[in-house]
């Protein structure tokens, strides 16, 4: 039997499939170009009204030719009198070649002659204006207002030129913008016929014999716009060729594989009986693998049970777990603060013994004190006594000791103010003391429980 990749390579394709189907996409056409001029009598046109020449070609000095006719103008004379200059003049003006205006290069342009021999440059103008038609006669018309404009042209003697438009220099493509905006087809220069070309017109070629020449026929499609469909009309039909040729390709291969088909009808039915035998094996099998496939999902419907006891079981114990941390560290932040609390009262303690020995010794010397001051005050008892024992000796001799007893009664009034002085500064320092030990009296109550003995004894020295 004939292999199938002989069979194809017999018939080699032409292109490849992508390549062709790829290449079938949209063809751009392009736009019909722009009308140079409108087809409206109506309107406003463009005329030139004269034009007037500097040292150009046979004009040597300033030379005005105008104004023309707004229809027709005609310039006659005889052979050599400079008529071909008029349209020389134009097309200087628009921008033709040195060749087209009958010259080898632009500085032959300047005039030379005896009564004008060191001209350096020469220079074109074209006057227009827009009018407005009234009637078939010379005059009758309108201009419009403010719609004349120059375009001038000045060569120099190395070749070179420049272009004024109104007086102000330009370049060539404004120049052309401009003339092109009031309907001049500087495109295709179709508004000027040079000598020769209508004769170059009627002996052309029906049809261009090659793609480099150009023939009746393109001329033709050249004016009215129809040659932007050349291209595209030239990828069409090359679509079309190879089209054809894929079409006639994968005919041959279907007629092939048709024939191998019908070869193979036998070996078919085969593979479709070995299909189907395959099939109902397939088939018991999945009935088998879904029944151990329901066991084993059963199987493990109860293992996720028990997982999920287990779990809760976990759960339990973690949160049992996680109560007894909880309490830990509650009780072992107790016990941290009672150890706390228990090395505060130990320093508590140690201050109160401090307090306890300082008010020991301030006991003390408020104790000397106070006995010095009882001495003091039996002394100055007895001292009173004396004197009062001699005041009564005295008045029982009042007339030899008056003046002695008025000094004894100030000694004695004396005496009493510093008794009473002595009495006033005890009590202050007394009331300062129990002030001090009232406050002490709360320190100490919890450190020693001696203070019940030292504030009975306070209480006997105040008795005292």
């Amino acid at each position: 039997m004939t292999n199938t990749s002989e069979l194809l390579n017999e018939c080699p394709p032409i292109m490849n499939d992508e390549d062709i189907l790829n290449d079938c996409g949209p063809v751009d056409i392009p736009p019909p170009p722009p009308l140079a001029q409108s087809l409206d009598a109506n309107g406003p046109r463009l005329m030139i009204t004269q034009i007037v020449t500097e040292n150009f070609k046979s004009y040597g000095g300033m030379r005005v030719m105008g104004p023309f006719h707004k229809n027709f103008s005609c310039i006659i004379g005889p052979n050599g009198s400079g008529k071909s200059n008029v349209i020389d003049s134009m097309l200087f003006v628009f921008g033709y070649r040195a060749s087209k205006v009958r010259s080898k290069k632009i500085s032959q342009l300047i005039h030379y002659s005896e009564l004008v021999p060191n001209a350096s440059s020469c220079e074109v103008s074209v006057h227009f204006q827009k009018i407005i038609d009234h009637g078939p006669g010379a005059l009758d018309y309108e201009v419009v207002p403010n719609s004349q404009f120059v375009i001038s042209r000045r060569a120099y003697k190395d070749n070179s030129s420049c272009y004024l438009v109104d007086g102000t220099r330009a370049v060539y493509r404004d120049v052309a913008n401009l003339l092109r905006s009031h309907g001049v087809d500087i495109d295709h220069n179709r508004f000027l016929i040079l000598q020769g070309e209508v004769e170059q017109i009627a002996l052309m070629k029906p049809k261009a014999p090659s793609e480099h020449e150009d023939g009746f026929l393109e001329y033709l499609e050249d004016i009215i716009g129809s040659s932007r469909f050349k291209q595209p009309l030239n990828i069409f039909i090359n679509r079309i060729e190879k089209l054809n040729d894929l079409r006639l390709e994968k005919l041959s291969r279907v007629k092939l594989i048709e024939k191998e088909k019908d070869e193979l009808e036998s070996v078919r039915n085969e593979a479709m009986d070995y299909l189907r035998l395959v099939n109902q094996l397939i088939k018991m099998k999945n009935i088998l693998y879904q029944q151990n496939l329901f066991n084993e999902y059963h199987s493990i419907q109860m293992i996720k049970e028990k997982l999920m006891n287990t779990q809760k079981e976990t759960e339990n114990l973690s949160s049992q777990v996680r109560e007894k941390t909880r309490q830990i560290k509650r009780l072992e932040s107790d016990r941290d603060e009672l150890t706390q609390r228990h090395a505060q009262l130990q320093i508590r303690h140690r201050d109160g013994k401090a307090k306890f020995a300082e008010f020991e010794a301030q006991d003390g010397q408020l104790r000397d004190e106070h006995a010095h001051t009882k001495t003091l005050a039996r002394r100055l008892a007895k001292a009173i006594q004396v004197e009062r024992t001699k005041l009564e000796e005295l008045e029982r001799l009042p007339g030899e000791a008056d003046a002695r007893r008025e000094a004894i009664k100030k000694q004695l009034a004396e005496f009493e103010e510093a008794k009473r002085n002595m009495k006033k500064f005890i009590r202050k320092q007394l009331i300062i003391c129990l002030k001090n030990l009232h406050l002490y009296e709360l320190k100490l109550k919890k450190v020693n429980p001696c203070w019940l003995l030292y504030k009975q004894k306070l209480i006997k020295l105040q008795v005292n």
